[in-house]
């Protein structure tokens, strides 16, 4: 059987922006028409210069029951009428107003297809709807046009007009004016006012210009929201919520609280937060405070699965795609009429299930029926798959997920923006959680970020930063040193975004924390860079059960990790391998500055960095063996520095544990003899 030109059957599963779109209207119509009335309601509200309260909405389904045809369908249906936002939980990290604010203004400036173009995005099309008279403001792809041909007098006085509306309509945000400003002046720029759009979104973007204040992203919020409102009103979708599952329950707690204000405090948001039904009864919900409850779940809807007529109608669409242009088989071939009977009669079949049956079914059609079902206490034991995970490949997969990552790279490097730092820490643990015997934490202290990784009594922190605003690199130099008295503290960028040579405010604090002997910087190309996003993204996949083999089959958790290492071999990238080496790392030997007298430094004491040279040797699949890197050497440049003696390498990370107790044992016995010294003499 050959399938149509360019098209596979793994590209029929549904995803959140593909241009092709198969649809059973009324598969949980009543879903989609409940968002559809609520964005159509906000919009004729601020048309009438009214503002809506915030609404949070939950829908829970099983793994593949629609979640994400679900936001591919309101984008669909909507259009440029309404500005969807997808945004995701990070793993192990808190979501912040400043995560959504990002997301929200990256939505904005893409448009309903994805466009790049931001004179054409949503963005572009609000902006224009406040700068236009009230007459014009239905057209505001007209007022575009005429802004395009405005000379810079005429378009100053425009904006100055939009900003005064818009003050009008938010009086409390008067002394927001340059926000607004900022915002409205999109409409027509040329070239894209790419920092302004950064800094709009809470991002660092160099320059001069610090980034927003925590108050300022929230007003931020609220003045975007209302802008939106009544020509795109913002539907905010956070997905794969099982990212907030913890043994403490401390993450879904922080996001009650997010998720609460937001409601609270911006107006004109619909917040629709997708989960697996047995994550959200098991894990989230419980540790929901009873006032966060009434805002994050205003409305708990549940998916259904398709009865016998939409399964049938999905197999004919899908058929009917995946054979188009080709040899067309009569329906329902590959499957014989028997199977067709037992696939519409299963229970607990959802949309991925049919799918991934007439995948196999293709594959290899003797073995059709034993397709894979939610659980074997609700299916009929003749549709239960025993597929062995080892033997599934993995390829397709992991090269979608690389390609997005590169996408989102090539986005960033057109804008000369940084990967954010939760993705960078996100990605790293994700990286550092294939070490044996370590375990990998996420934390933020001061608004820095931090990844603790640790096996056995030792500690490395890897501190992200990646900011390109020098007060954010001077903070994140400030944690490490401060982190770096007691723990080893690793810093770490992006190599495409090296510390401009014109930072002499933090060239001091730089030379102070790499005198330390804890101190190491790790440097992360593009290409590495690349692979950690597209693993993180990849591992959330997984934890949403919709990591799926070319195939069709879904593996368990266990098996995709072990399959990951044997494909694609993480431990064996250079930074990782160097990141897993930090933790058996001797510390280098502090440089002792000798200060002159009243406690100077000497003129010519000039702090000289150290370099650490690691011999990186490959490691396999196999449960990870840690070896002590060579340690590194402290060099100064003039006489002034007294450098003092390393002691060698021990073996392996258990010698140097032992080393490190016999050193700790003969220090407390030099103390204990001080101290007893001391007493003889009294």
């Amino acid at each position: 059987m050959a399938y149509a030109e360019g098209c596979a059957m793994s590209e029929l599963q549904a995803q959140a922006y593909a241009n092709d779109f198969f649809d059973v209207r009324s598969l949980n119509e009543h879903i989609s028409a409940k968002l559809e009335a609520r964005v159509d309601d906000v919009q004729r509200a601020a048309m009438h210069g009214d503002d809506t309260p915030s609404r949070a909405i939950v829908v829970l389904g099983a793994a593949g029951g629609g979640k994400t045809h679900l936001f591919a369908r309101l984008r669909r249906h909507c259009g440029p009428h309404a500005t969807l936002v997808l945004l995701r939980p990070y793993f192990g990290a808190a979501l912040t107003p400043r995560n959504v604010l990002a997301a929200c203004v990256d939505h904005i400036c893409a448009g309903p297809a994805g466009d790049t173009d931001i004179a054409a995005s949503q963005l572009a099309l609000v902006a224009a709807y406040w700068l236009a008279d009230e007459q014009a403001r239905a057209y505001p792809a007209m007022v575009l046009d005429d802004i395009a041909h405005d000379g810079a007098p005429e378009r100053a006085a425009r904006i100055d007009r939009g900003v005064a509306r818009v003050l009008t309509k938010l009086p409390r945000s008067m002394a927001a004016a340059h926000i607004v400003r900022a915002l409205l002046t999109v409409a027509g720029a040329n070239p894209p006012p790419y920092e302004t759009l950064a800094w709009l979104a809470g991002r660092d973007q160099g320059g001069d210009r610090p980034p927003l204040s925590e108050s300022d992203v929230i007003q931020t919020l609220q003045i975007l929201a209302v802008l939106a409102a009544p020509v795109a009103p913002f539907v905010v979708v956070l997905d794969q919520l099982e990212n907030l599952a913890s043994s403490d329950g401390a993450r879904v707690v922080a996001y009650g609280s997010v998720i609460s204000e937001l409601v609270d405090v911006v107006p004109n948001l619909t917040i629709v937060q997708l989960a697996l039904t047995s994550e959200w009864r098991q894990y989230i919900e419980p540790n929901l405070s009873l006032p966060h409850r009434t805002r994050v779940a205003t409305s708990v809807n549940q998916l259904e699965t398709p009865s016998r007529e939409q399964r049938l109608a999905l197999l004919q669409a899908w058929h009917e795609q995946a054979f188009d242009g080709a040899v067309e088989p009569v329906f329902p071939a590959p499957l014989t009429a028997t199977q067709l009977e037992e696939l519409l009669d299963a229970p607990g079949m959802t949309p991925r299930l049919l799918l991934t049956a007439l995948q196999q079914a293709h594959e290899s059609p003797q073995r059709l029926i034993n397709a894979p079902v939610p659980s074997p206490a609700t299916a009929s034991p003749s549709v239960i798959n025993a597929a062995t995970p080892a033997a599934l490949p993995l390829p397709s997969p992991w090269q979608r997920e690389c390609e997005r990552a590169a996408s989102k790279q090539r986005r960033l490097a057109r804008a000369q923006q940084p990967v954010d730092a939760i993705e960078v820490a996100e990605a790293l643990a994700a990286g550092l959680s294939y070490v044996n015997h370590a375990t990998v934490d996420m934390l933020t202290e001061r608004a820095t970020l931090q990844v603790v990784f640790s096996a056995a009594s030792t500690v490395v922190r890897f501190v992200i930063m990646n900011g390109l605003h020098h007060s954010s690199a001077t903070a994140a130099l400030a944690k490490a040193t401060e982190l770096a008295a007691v723990d080893k503290v690793v810093l770490v960028r992006e190599e495409r975004c090296p510390l401009p040579a014109s930072w002499e405010a933090i060239a001091e604090r730089r030379a102070a924390f790499e005198r330390m002997p804890n101190a190491r910087w790790l440097w992360i190309s593009d290409e590495e860079m690349r692979k950690l996003l597209a693993l993180a993204a990849a591992h959330s996949l997984i934890r949403a059960k919709r990591w799926d083999a070319s195939v069709g089959a879904r593996m368990a958790e266990s098996d995709v990790r072990a399959a990951l290492a044997r494909e694609i071999a993480p431990l064996s990238w250079p930074t990782l391998t160097q990141a897993a080496r930090y933790l058996a790392d001797v510390p280098h030997a502090p440089v002792v500055v000798t200060r002159g007298r009243r406690g100077k430094k000497p003129a010519d004491a000039v702090p000289t960095p150290d370099v650490v040279a690691y011999t990186v040797v490959a490691i396999s699949n196999e449960p990870a063996v840690v070896v002590a890197a060579t340690p590194p050497v402290a060099t100064a440049s003039v006489a002034s520095h007294s450098v003092q003696p390393t002691p060698p390498a021990p073996a392996d990370l258990k010698q140097w544990l032992d080393s490190g107790k016999q050193l700790a044992r003969h220090t407390f016995a030099a103390y204990r003899e001080k101290l007893a010294n001391l007493r003889r003499r009294k």
